[in-house]
């Protein structure tokens, strides 16, 4: 048992990402989905204005074939005539005014939101969609197939894979700036430095071990005590830069024992 001035969470940290949410977009012609979705379970979310399907959304309209031509002389007549070569892409044309309307309700319903959207589609579907999109946080990578002919668990599982690499990414990324800059005034490793730093928001990024503790007392503005021992009135001070780090829009990152430099408790790089 803790009792501290701020919240113990150093045991939740290792349950990253601590930011797990995701929403995922089952797309097929025949039907349109949007759901929210984090670690542990994923749920339907309603959306407005937005077509059920292809059909609804194009039926009544007209679409006009589209040809690209040149002018060439003919092997036989030697004659210049117009030459019409390309698909028509009536098809494409459809599939483009559907995606926009979906465009259009899942912006609605994802206004204000930065969590990641996953699409889930054929794959020829979701370059289309791609073009359509106006959701600024769209995932370049998609759940192939037919979402229709995918269990709700499983098409949960299939987005939360891609929602954990990517994850896995960003701290791989986060910790190479740290590696980057190490041994520059844009990174630290001194508990104290750390401490001030985080309570005035000037952390971007930090780094701390899974185990281990330091205990001691914060006193505003940057006097930090540190103690071998806990004492009465103590906070667990890795815990507390954690807190005041994530307070604040930085980002904790837990590391493995002997991920730090040897003899660091915790590493950090500054936001300017």
């Amino acid at each position: 048992m803790v009792v501290g001035s701020e919240f113990f969470i150093r045991p939740l940290l290792s349950l990253w990402p601590a930011n797990d949410r995701f929403f995922v977009l089952a797309l097929s012609q025949k039907r349109v989905r949007l759901f929210e979705g984090s670690r542990y379970r994923m749920e339907e979310r309603h959306l407005r204005d937005t077509p059920e399907n292809l059909h609804e959304d194009v039926a009544g309209l007209s679409f006009e074939r589209h040809y690209e031509m040149h002018t060439a002389a003919s092997p036989v007549s030697n004659q210049k005539g117009a030459i019409f070569h390309g698909p028509s892409v009536q098809s494409k044309d459809r599939l483009i005014h559907f995606f926009r309307d979906v465009d259009r309700g899942v912006a609605s319903a994802l206004k204000n939101q930065e969590a990641p959207l996953i699409v889930a589609a054929v794959e020829y579907l979701f370059p289309i969609y791609r073009e359509a999109n106006t959701y600024p946080h769209l995932l370049e990578e998609a759940i192939p197939g037919n979402p229709d002919l995918l269990a709700q668990d499983a098409l949960h599982a299939a987005s939360w894979k891609i929602f954990e690499n990517r994850a896995a990414g960003a701290e791989a990324r986060a910790f190479g700036v740290y590696k980057e800059h190490i041994n520059t005034p844009l990174t630290s490793s001194n508990l104290r430095k750390v401490i001030a730093a985080a309570a005035s928001g000037r952390v971007r990024l930090l780094f701390v071990p899974a185990s281990s503790e330091q205990w001691g007392l914060f006193q505003r503005p940057e006097t930090v005590h540190i103690h071998d021992r806990r004492e009465s009135g103590d906070d667990e001070l890795v815990n507390l830069a954690a807190v005041l780090t994530l307070r604040d829009g930085g980002e904790v990152h837990v590391v493995p024992a002997g991920g730090l430099r040897e003899g660091a408790g915790v590493a950090v790089v500054f936001r300017f």
